[in-house]
């Protein structure tokens, strides 16, 4: 399931399949980001402000969506929380060893290939499972 779905599902059991677009208001939504930021995590975390504004996103995309189709009058604002700067961190020499030798051992064969291009290039598991042979040089 992909993070979209996952933030479908989230606000669909919150807001409840029964209740007409129109129900949902600026106070509701502000209501069930208050609730959010308290929850915690399946990784047993609380729920970090850059996962709230991506299923706050999802919903704000939906609801301009209904507002351009004519289901509602006009999508309520919807704030995002501010995300924190993340540091960039790189793994130590020892640290990428440790993480081949465990990916070699792993009875998933493709594991070290994917891990190796990531090292080389940066990219995401997303684009490198994604990738087509045209995009490779």
């Amino acid at each position: 399931m992909g993070e979209d779905e996952r933030a479908l599902v989230r606000l669909r059991a919150w807001f409840g399949d029964d209740t007409p677009i129109t129900q949902i208001t600026a106070q509701r939504i502000a209501d069930y980001t208050r609730e959010r930021a308290g929850q915690v995590s399946r990784l047993n975390r609380v729920v970090s402000p850059a996962t709230r504004n991506r299923e706050l996103a999802c919903l704000r995309h939906l609801l301009r969506l209904a507002a351009e189709w004519g289901q509602i009058e006009k999508a309520p604002r919807i704030r995002l929380a501010k995300e924190p700067e993340h540091r960039v961190r790189w793994l130590e020499p020892n640290e990428e060893a440790a993480l081949l030798a465990a990916c070699d051992k792993s009875r998933n064969r493709g594991l070290i290939g994917v891990v190796r291009v990531a090292f080389e290039t940066g990219v995401r598991l997303r684009e490198i499972t994604g990738l087509k042979w045209p995009q490779i040089d």
